[in-house]
């Protein structure tokens, strides 16, 4: 799974030893408080977090006027509890403000204390940051009890180092967990997670939710090598994105992500025969067959085709979405939403396709649909299926009917049988009346949608061929067929991307992705500038 198994935890401790059960947390980096509603701030941690707010204010209000290099500075803090750190933060506060009352001090020296507060400030925002987040149960005197959560993976390593402190561990059913406050922590592989960023823009899905990126990471690069189909610019994008990956670390995500969409630009290229608008002969054009529909592609015929294969592409990415709503929604345990307004949405898309082609063989002849023997469009062109048009007609036109009518009248219906408030009732009906409405337009717009795949595949061939004929100037046209072809890739992946990015954004996110998840944020030691050791016996 891309979203790690949770077990939540709950952990004592006598008041005077809570300063080193929270250093354990602090050190081991697994645990994530509960902030759930009846846990609240303690007393003797609010003190605490008073004193070292003071410390990062000192020391902020100290460099507010200086430069330094931040590169270079790295400095240990050593505490054997939570309130050692604090007066050992405190200590170091008060001695770099002594060394500054001196009159005449050297650069160099300067320069050291101006580094030693940056690490001081960076150490109490550290420790700010982890004791703010710390919440506890009411109605205990002596000892301190909090909440939180652990990944699975890492439960018998914190058990190990906080066995004396732990009360309560059970692991976190996604099916039952509908609280916001449960946190997401995503776990993907390498190549996968380079997708993150764009689900991510979305927001961060709940814990009981399905996280979209591994999906994303097969499509996204799919959607860009259909729109940019070709070896040649494939090739020049798979090695950009390497050479971006190894030599510019900084950008490196987006290097390993342009690599991978040039290599489905190259893949893509071998169904297509293109090479840098020239046309060429693959063993591949033989399992799709795309050669006829491209040799002219502005003809009524091969418009027609391509368009027909981006709407069932665009068929299939769209269920998907329908049916992550529906898991989704199960998971929540809103089974009448998933089975009586996301199950029949999906039904209802789904038999609309086949519906839509049926119409369009009998040329929009409706009277024709339920008798016709001519084979369905697209079946036969592209899968070589032989289903006679009345048999799709009469095998979706059931589906449809009986799914437009739970998706209006289910919700309402259901509310009444178990007996709801009559106000419920009235507004699932008007919510069903209302997607009555405003689904088929829905459907119809997101379909449509889909065609840029072809659109955008057929300009760049079409901009390709015109690229390719430079060549025929001779020797004086390989510098400006170069230089095309630079600017070709350049302009199409840009506008290739985008136009995935909102397929994927609008389209398909749209319809089952809210993104009101809460980041799984360990406790920690460690700051950009700063590190704190913990001497813990």
């Amino acid at each position: 799974m891309a979203i790690a198994k949770l077990c939540r935890v709950v952990l004592a401790s006598p008041k005077s030893d809570s300063g080193v059960m929270i250093a354990k947390l602090c050190k081991y980096s697994f645990f994530h408080p509960s902030n759930r509603d009846g846990l609240v701030e303690d007393p003797n941690l609010l003190l605490l977090l008073s004193r070292i707010h003071l410390i990062y204010s000192e020391a902020n209000e100290l460099l507010a006027t200086q430069h330094i290099e931040s590169e270079e500075i790295h400095q240990i803090f050593h505490a054997k509890d939570l309130f050692s750190l604090a007066d050992a933060l405190n200590s170091e506060m008060t001695d770099l403000k002594i060394e500054l009352q001196v009159k005449k001090l050297s650069l160099t020296r300067i320069n050291k204390i101006q580094r030693r507060l940056f690490a001081l400030r960076d150490a109490a925002h550290i420790f700010f940051n982890n004791v703010r987040r710390i919440r506890v149960f009411q109605g205990f005197r002596r000892i301190i009890v909090v909440e939180g959560f652990v990944p699975s993976d890492k439960l018998q390593l914190f058990q190990q180092q906080l066995h004396g402190y732990i009360a309560l561990n059970e692991s976190v059913e996604k099916r039952l967990a509908r609280e916001p406050y449960i946190p997401t922590l995503i776990v993907n592989p390498k190549i996968i997670s380079l997708f993150e960023n764009i689900s991510l823009v979305q927001g961060l899905p709940r814990y009981n939710e399905i996280d979209p990126t591994p999906i994303v990471a097969f499509v996204f690069p799919l959607f860009f090598g259909v729109m940019l189909a070709d070896i040649g610019r494939g090739l020049v994008l798979i090695s950009v994105g390497l050479f971006v990956a190894f030599k510019m670390r900084k950008y490196g995500v987006w290097g390993w992500m342009l690599a991978i969409l040039g290599s489905s630009s190259f893949v893509m290229g071998l169904f297509t025969g293109e090479v840098f608008g020239l046309r060429i002969s693959t063993p591949f054009q033989i399992i799709v067959p795309l050669q006829n529909a491209l040799e002219n592609p502005t003809s009524t015929e091969s418009l027609l085709f391509i368009f027909e294969i981006a709407t069932v592409i665009g068929t299939f990415h769209l269920a998907t979405a329908y049916a992550i709503a529906i898991i989704n929604q199960i998971r929540s345990r809103n089974r009448i939403e998933a089975f009586l307004g996301h199950l029949p949405t999906l039904l209802l898309y789904s038999s609309s396709v086949p519906f839509l082609l049926a119409v369009i063989g009998v040329q929009f002849r409706f009277q024709e649909i339920f008798s016709s023997q001519t084979s369905t469009p697209l079946l036969n062109s592209l899968l070589g299926i032989q289903i006679p048009i009345s048999l799709v007609a009469q095998t979706s036109v059931p589906i449809f009917v009986t799914s437009y009518m739970a998706m209006m009248f289910g919700r309402s219906l259901a509310y009444l049988i178990i007996r709801e408030d009559r106000h419920i009732v009235t507004e699932a009906l008007e919510s069903g009346l209302v997607e009555g409405i405003l689904k088929p337009i829905e459907f119809l717009a997101n379909t449509i949608s889909y065609i840029r795949l072809g659109a955008l595949l057929l300009l760049s061939i079409i901009l390709g061929s015109l690229t390719g004929r430079i060549l025929e100037l001779g020797l004086v046209g390989i510098p400006i067929f170069i230089l095309a072809n630079v600017g070709l890739i350049a302009i199409e992946g840009l506008i290739v991307y985008v136009q995935d990015l909102r397929i994927h954004l609008y389209e398909w996110f749209s319809k089952f992705y809210f993104g009101f998840g809460v980041t799984f944020s360990p406790l920690n030691s460690k700051g950009e500038f700063s590190e704190i050791k913990w001497q813990l016996h």
